[in-house]
């Protein structure tokens, strides 16, 4: 091998581990900064203005879409989405296309066990929620970073579980 094509290699092979080095220190960095709210449960759900998403778990685009809650005072606004709503204007617009009931909504806590109950109305039927939080979440995609909580969620007495999060901006 000639030298200059040695000298070519070795620039080469230099500016691959450069650019891999800088992608992963740069991945690791946004998803490090991304950490669970250290509010309480209570005081997140009651002080967050904006949307909270519930679902079987985190993924932006799903086919049986999310349910939304906006918690304000004592009442609860209960809405549909097709996918976490990151921005406040994509938030309004499900506000106003996708708007399912409303209701009112408590919350206990009991030592570490924090649950949420809602009681609603869908349509003017009588519709009962209760989230019991297991532990607090924070995920981050390429589109989407959300943070929360994974939850139980009983609706009418079945109980699944899932998450119930909300965008950070």
């Amino acid at each position: 091998m000639s030298k200059f094509k040695k000298i070519i290699a070795i620039i080469m092979a230099g500016s691959a581990i450069l650019i891999a080095g800088c992608s992963k220190s740069s991945s690791e960095h946004s998803n490090a900064s991304l950490k669970p709210s250290s509010k309480s449960p209570t005081e997140q759900i009651k002080t967050n203005s904006g949307l909270w998403f519930s679902a079987k778990d985190y993924n932006q685009k799903s086919k049986s879409g999310f349910e939304a809650f906006e918690f304000k005072g004592n009442k609860v606004s209960l809405y549909t989405a097709s996918k976490i709503a990151k921005t406040t204007s994509d938030q309004n617009k499900i506000k106003k296309d996708g708007k399912m009931g409303d209701g009112k909504y408590t919350i206990k806590t009991k030592g570490s066990k924090t649950i949420v109950n809602i009681n609603a109305k869908i349509s003017g039927i009588p519709a009962n929620y209760k989230f019991t939080i297991k532990g607090k979440i924070a995920k981050s995609t390429k589109t989407l970073k959300a943070q929360g909580f994974m939850v139980d969620k009983t609706f009418d007495h079945d109980t699944v579980s899932g998450i119930l999060v909300q965008p950070v901006h």
